[in-house]
C-alpha cells in the first residue's frame, strides 16, 4: 500500500524492492548504498508515487571501482559507474529518498540510451541489408567469419 504524503512504505511483500529481492553481489564487494523500493511523496502534489518496482545498490568492487546494480521485475542488471568516486561522494549528503530517486533516474536514462543505440544500430544494418552492402568472409585457417558493411559508393558525375 502506498502511503504517499503520510510517509513511505518499505519492504512490502508484493514489490520487487522488498527485502530478500535485492540485487545479489559477491562476498568480496562492499555495499555503499542500499535503496529499496518505496513510495515517495509527489512534488507539489498530494499522494505518493509508487517506486516499488526496483531495488538499487551501489557497491565497491574488491579490485576496482564502484558498480550500480538493480533488481526489478525483468531481472537483475549491473554496470560500472562512470566518474564513480565523484558520484559516490555527491550522494553522501543526500537523504535516502533523494538517493533512491537519483539512482532511479540513472537507471532509466541508461536504459533509454541503450535502447536508442540498439535502434540506431538496427537501422544501420537493416538499410545495409536492403542495399546488399553486408559482406562476409571466412577467415583462412580459423573457425571465424568477418562481417562488415561496405560503405555507400558515391557515383561521380561524368
Amino acid at each position: 500500500m502506498c502511503m504517499g504524503h503520510k510517509g513511505r512504505t518499505l519492504n512490502s511483500e508484493c514489490n520487487y524492492g522488498a527485502k530478500g529481492r535485492e540485487p545479489v553481489i559477491g562476498n568480496e564487494e562492499t555495499i555503499v548504498y542500499d535503496e529499496e523500493g518505496r513510495c515517495c511523496p509527489q512534488v507539489n502534489g498530494t499522494g505518493g508515487t509508487d517506486y516499488h518496482h526496483a531495488h538499487y545498490r551501489v557497491f565497491k568492487e574488491q579490485y576496482g571501482g564502484y558498480r550500480f546494480a538493480v533488481k526489478h521485475g525483468g531481472g537483475e542488471e549491473s554496470f560500472e559507474m562512470f566518474a564513480h568516486n565523484r558520484i559516490v561522494e555527491m550522494m553522501k549528503p543526500m537523504t535516502s529518498d533523494e538517493r533512491f530517486l537519483m539512482l532511479n533516474a540513472f537507471f532509466y536514462e541508461r536504459r533509454k540510451a541503450a535502447s536508442e543505440a540498439m535502434r540506431e544500430e538496427y537501422e544501420k544494418w537493416y538499410k545495409a541489408a536492403a542495399e546488399k552492402r553486408i559482406k562476409t568472409r571466412k577467415m583462412p585457417g580459423r573457425d571465424a567469419v568477418k562481417v562488415w558493411i561496405e560503405p555507400v559508393k558515391i557515383k561521380e558525375a561524368a
